[in-house]
């Protein structure tokens, strides 16, 4: 485990076809200090903010706001 000095928010559409989920995973795996990983089933590369918008805001926000 590595310590990451600046704050990370990965987001994993666990069906990605451009980058594969398990690297999302594998990142976390390493950075785990300082790091938040959110997993989305059934969501495809760049799709989180149009299939989950409402949760989409209040993820990302909050995690801002506590970065």
């Amino acid at each position: 485990m590595q310590q990451c000095k600046t704050p990370v928010l990965i987001i994993i559409g666990s069906e990605d076809s451009n980058i594969n989920p398990q690297h999302g995973r594998d990142l976390y795996r390493v950075l785990i200090a300082n790091t938040h990983i959110w997993e989305l089933h059934h969501t495809r590369h760049t799709t989180v903010l149009s299939d989950t918008p409402v949760e989409f805001e209040q993820r990302v926000v909050s995690w801002f706001q506590g970065a």
